[in-house]
């Protein structure tokens, strides 16, 4: 779908084969420049964990600008904010 975000919890780094394909998709976050922070487990330091969950974008209609990882209460995962706007 053109201009789709596709985002969540997905359960793979950029770096599992499911995640080397996705047809014009691409990871907002390594993007933005912090794709390597981690988002889980949340309370393991951001350069230990595992970069599991994402934001997805169609680069083809839309850009990446600003992007941050914020922790959240009462969940082991941090959350991926991502700023997108139409190509």
């Amino acid at each position: 779908m053109p201009g789709g975000v596709i985002a969540g919890d997905i359960n793979a780094t950029v770096d599992h084969l499911p995640l080397d394909d996705l047809s014009g998709y691409d990871d907002a976050a390594t993007i933005a420049g912090i794709g390597g922070y981690a988002t889980f487990p949340a309370w393991l330091p951001g350069s230990l964990g595992a970069t599991i969950d994402h934001v997805l974008v169609d680069t083809a209609a839309l850009t990446v600008g600003s992007a941050g990882i914020l922790g959240v209460p009462r969940t082991d995962h941090r959350a991926v904010v991502v700023r997108v706007a139409q190509a």
